[in-house]
C-alpha cells in the first residue's frame, strides 16, 4: 500500500520573467497534482517614489508558461508571489522583478514578502477594483437562555487565522471591566455564529475583545453587551468611546487584591495578563509573587513585613535584584511600576530591565517549530500553558522545539538564569 504525503515537500519556488513587449510571464514551475494543491498568484508594482500597489491576483494550476499581466511599465518594479496550499501544508514564495525595455529576471527573492499578498487580499485573490481589509469587526448579542453568541466575522482562512475572544464584565458600562470568569480566552478557527459562554448572569455589561492572529499581522476589534434577563440583549460598539483593545482600557483591567495576606511560611504566586493592584500584607518569612503583562501596582495598605519575600515580574522582564524585606516595607502611598525602554524601579528596592537584547524567541507567532536564544547563561527553562501545564524543558541557552502539536493558543516561557534571575516571555501558537 503506498500513500501520497505532500507534508514537507511542497515547493512554492517558480521562474518568470518580463518580455520585450511587457508581458510579465510565470515558464515554469511544479504542479504537484497528486496532492490536489491550489496555486494563488498575486502581483504588486513599485518604484523608488511609490508605495506597493495590487496590480494582478488569480488562481493557476498550470501547466505553464502563461502570462499574469500585460504592458508593464519601464522602470517599475513587480513583485510576484506564488502561494501553494495542500491538505497538510502551505509554501510561498516571491521573486521582484524590474522591467528595463529587455526580459529580466532578478533573483530578490525574500519570503517576507508573502505577507505582502496578505495585506492587499486577506481573503486570497479578488479583483483589485474590491479588495477586502484585514479587520477584527463582528457582531455579538445575547439570548434569553443566556448564551453570549458572536456572529458576522471574517474567518480569513486563507491567512490560516486564529480568532482570539476575551470576555470582560462590569457592573457598569464605563467600567472598571475586569476579566470574566478564570479570565481565560477563548480561541477559535470556524465561522460564527459561536457560543462562546452559556448561562451568563443578567444585569451585567460585557465587553468582548476579538483578535485575529496570522504569521503576518494581528488586529483587534471589540464590542459590549448588557446582559438583561428578559430578552435577548444586543451588542453597542463602546460607551463613552471605551475601547477593550486600546491601552486605555488595559489600564482598567486590574487584579486587585491579588492574593489574601500572605502567613508566615506560606508562598503565594498570582499572575494576570494585564495590571496587578496590591493592598494585600506579606507577614515574615512569607514570599509573594506577581506576574504581570503591563504593571504592578502597591497601593495604599500593601504591607512587605521584615525578613518576606517579595517578587514582581513584568513579562519580557527580568528582576536584577530580589526584593527581602530587611525594612519593615510599608507602603503608605500608591507607587506605581511602569515599564519603559530603559528600567524602571520602586524606590530602588528592586531594579526590572527589558529582555529584549539578550533572550530572543522566533517566529512569534509560530505554527511549529520554535527557537529559544539566549545570550546569557541558562540554568533552566520550561514552557507552560496559561493554566500551568508545562510541555517542554530544557537547560541550553539555544533549542528548537515543535509545537505544531499543541493547540493555538498563549503561552509562556519561563527561564531561569545561572545567576538566579527568572525571565518571562509570551509565546502565541497560531
Amino acid at each position: 500500500i503506498s500513500f501520497n504525503n505532500c507534508c514537507n515537500r511542497l515547493d512554492a519556488d517558480f521562474e518568470a520573467y518580463i518580455s520585450n513587449n511587457g508581458d510579465l510571464r510565470v515558464i515554469n514551475f511544479e504542479l504537484f497534482n497528486a496532492f490536489n494543491p491550489t496555486h494563488e498568484w498575486y502581483v504588486l508594482s513599485k518604484t523608488d517614489t511609490t508605495n506597493y500597489t495590487p496590480v494582478y491576483s488569480g488562481f493557476s494550476t498550470g501547466p505553464a508558461p502563461f502570462t499574469l499581466i500585460n504592458n508593464a511599465e519601464t522602470g517599475v518594479d513587480y513583485t510576484i508571489i506564488h502561494k501553494v496550499y495542500s491538505d497538510c501544508e502551505e509554501k510561498c514564495e516571491s521573486y521582484t522583478y524590474t522591467y528595463k525595455d529587455t526580459y529580466a529576471k532578478n533573483e530578490i527573492k525574500s519570503s517576507d514578502d508573502c505577507c505582502l499578498a496578505f495585506e492587499f487580499w486577506p481573503n486570497g485573490p479578488e479583483d483589485i477594483d474590491n479588495l477586502s481589509t484585514f479587520n477584527a469587526s463582528f457582531d455579538a448579542y445575547k439570548t434569553i437562555s443566556g448564551k453570549l453568541v458572536v456572529s458576522d466575522f471574517d474567518l480569513f482562512d486563507n491567512a490560516n487565522a486564529s480568532h482570539v475572544w476575551t470576555i470582560y464584565s462590569s457592573e457598569n458600562p464605563q467600567g472598571p471591566y475586569t476579566p470574566f470568569g478564570n479570565g481565560e480566552s477563548i480561541t477559535t478557527t470556524s465561522s460564527g455564529p459561536i457560543t462562546l459562554l452559556q448561562n451568563l448572569p443578567s444585569n451585567l455589561y460585557y465587553g468582548i475583545k476579538h483578535e485575529v492572529i496570522t504569521d503576518c499581522a494581528t488586529t483587534c476589534d471589540d464590542g459590549f453587551v448588557y446582559a438583561t434577563s428578559a430578552k435577548n440583549s444586543e451588542m453597542t460598539k463602546n460607551y463613552n468611546r471605551l475601547s477593550l483593545c486600546c491601552d486605555t482600557f488595559e489600564e482598567l483591567i486590574t487584579l486587585t487584591n491579588p492574593v489574601d495576606n500572605v502567613l508566615s511560611g506560606d508562598t503565594k504566586n498570582h499572575d494576570t495578563y494585564h495590571n496587578i493592584v496590591a493592598y494585600n500584607k506579606i507577614e515574615a518569612n512569607a514570599t509573594s509573587t506577581y506576574i504581570a503583562d503591563e504593571s504592578i501596582i502597591l497601593g495604599n495598605g500593601f504591607h512587605a513585613k521584615h525578613n518576606s519575600v517579595f517578587n514582581a515580574y513584568i513579562l519580557d522582564c527580568y528582576v536584577i535584584e530580589e526584593h527581602v524585606n530587611k525594612n519593615n516595607y510599608n507602603d503608605t502611598e500608591s507607587n506605581d511600576i511602569q515599564n519603559n525602554d530603559d528600567e524602571f524601579n520602586i524606590d530602588d528596592e528592586f531594579t526590572i530591565k527589558d529582555t529584549q537584547d539578550f533572550i530572543k524567541l522566533y517566529p512569534n507567532p509560530t505554527k511549529g517549530i520554535l527557537t529559544i536564544e539566549s545570550t546569557k547563561d541558562v540554568e533552566s527553562w520550561k514552557i507552560t500553558d496559561t493554566y500551568g501545564k508545562s510541555y517542554y524543558r530544557g537547560n541550553n541557552t539555544k533549542h528548537n522545539i515543535d509545537m505544531s502539536n499543541l493547540p493555538k493558543g498563549i503561552y509562556f516561557l519561563k527561564a531561569i538564569l545561572t545567576n538566579g534571575k527568572v525571565v518571562m516571555k509570551k509565546i502565541i501558537k497560531n
